[in-house]
This record gives C-alpha cells, sequence and structure tokens, in this order.
C-alpha cells in the first residue's frame, strides 16, 4: 500500500477528484509507510478541511507529527479527536505518549488510565502508564501496570523490558534477569534487553554474562 504503483494510483484518483477523502486517507497512509511524513500531514489536513469532524483523521495526522517529533502539535490533533469523540481510545493513547516523550509523566498517566476505562484490555496503555509511573519512581505501580499488560499479551516486548528494568531497581535480579531473557527470546535484537540484562549479571557478579550481553547490545 505503500508502494510507487500504489501511490500512482492514489495520485490519479486524487487528480480526477481532489475532495475524494478515502484517497486522501489512501495516500497519506502510503506515504506514512514510506517515511513521507510530511506529504502525510498534508494528505491528513487536506481531508480535514473537507471534513473537519474526522476524529480518525485528527488521530492519524497526530501520529504522523509524532513520528516527526511534534508533540506539542500531536496532543493537538488527540485532543481534537477527544473533543469529537470523548471515548476515542486510541486518541487517548496517542495524547499519552506524546505526554510521556515530553516528560509529561502525570498527563500520561492520566490518559492511559482513561484508555484502559473505555479498553479495560488495552495492553499497549496499561505499559505505557507502567513507563510513566516507573518515571515518577513508582517501581511497584510500573510492575503491576507491566504484569496487566502481559496477562493480555504475554509477547509485549516493551512490557517485559519495563518491567525486567523497574525489577533492577527493586533489586529483584532474577526476576530482570527472566523478563530480559524471554524479551530477548521475543525480539533478539532488542539492545536495551541486553543492556538491562547486562546490568542485573554485573550486580550478580556474573562478569562473563556482563560482559557479553554488553557487547551484543553494542553490535545492534
Amino acid at each position: 500500500h505503500g508502494s510507487e504503483e500504489g501511490l500512482a494510483a492514489y495520485d490519479r484518483a486524487i487528480a480526477i477528484r481532489p475532495k475524494h477523502v478515502p484517497a486522501l486517507f489512501g495516500r497519506a497512509l502510503a506515504r506514512q509507510d514510506r517515511g513521507d511524513l510530511d506529504g502525510a500531514i498534508g494528505d491528513f489536513t487536506e481531508a480535514l478541511k473537507i471534513n473537519p469532524r474526522s476524529a480518525a483523521a485528527f488521530c492519524d495526522r497526530g501520529i504522523a507529527r509524532q513520528c516527526k517529533g511534534d508533540l506539542d502539535a500531536a496532543i493537538e490533533d488527540a485532543t481534537e479527536a477527544l473533543k469529537l469523540n470523548p471515548r476515542l481510545a486510541v486518541a487517548l493513547r496517542i495524547r499519552g505518549r506524546a505526554r510521556f516523550d515530553k516528560a509529561d509523566h502525570d498527563g500520561a498517566i492520566h490518559d492511559c488510565t482513561e484508555a484502559l476505562k473505555i479498553g479495560p484490555r488495552d495492553a499497549v496503555a496499561f505499559d505505557l502508564r507502567g513507563a510513566a509511573r516507573f518515571a515518577k519512581g513508582n517501581h511497584d505501580g510500573a510492575i503491576q501496570d507491566c504484569a496487566e499488560a502481559l496477562k493480555i499479551n504475554p509477547r509485549l516486548v516493551s512490557a517485559l523490558a519495563n518491567r525486567g528494568i523497574a525489577r533492577k531497581e527493586k533489586g529483584d535480579l532474577d526476576g530482570a534477569i527472566d523478563d530480559f531473557t524471554e524479551a530477548l527470546s521475543v525480539n533478539p535484537r532488542h539492545a536495551e534487553a541486553f543492556q538491562g540484562r547486562g546490568g542485573a549479571r554485573e550486580a550478580k557478579g556474573d562478569l562473563d554474562g556482563a560482559i557479553y550481553d554488553y557487547t551484543q547490545a553494542l553490535t545492534i
């Protein structure tokens, strides 16, 4: 859907019907797939000129803006989507992630908690809230949220790695090593998991294991 042929097809469709929102959406997503974030943002913006009440367009433009690092604009787009649909969990997740990236950890926790009221089996929201809780020094809360995320999706690498980091901080080195090892079984190129496991092994006095993990982290 992000191929040259697919983009050309969208270009032809838009040339014939410049206000055809599905074609603008399709081209925006195709551009985003190819890393053309500015092009995607432009198409979502055109779609919003035609239909300013499209919560989906605000969400998708927010994701593209977040990928560009324009966190304030991503927060604005997610907030606009929520004005149109206050129960749109994806908009809460987008805003929560952008707030987390801005180090607004209280804001991220709020958005994730609201998303979980709407969809209590949202593993991503649990994982993100856990990361925000960890950033605020609430290691027990972080471990609890990551555990909830992993009940829903046992192969969620970020939750495994985040719980490993929290367990390491609490001194549960064996638990941390287990989590990092499980994360690496899902994604063998997860540098942070190698780094974290290396730190836990070093703290346990396993210097050979630590050197191996640190070396692997540097090669990724």
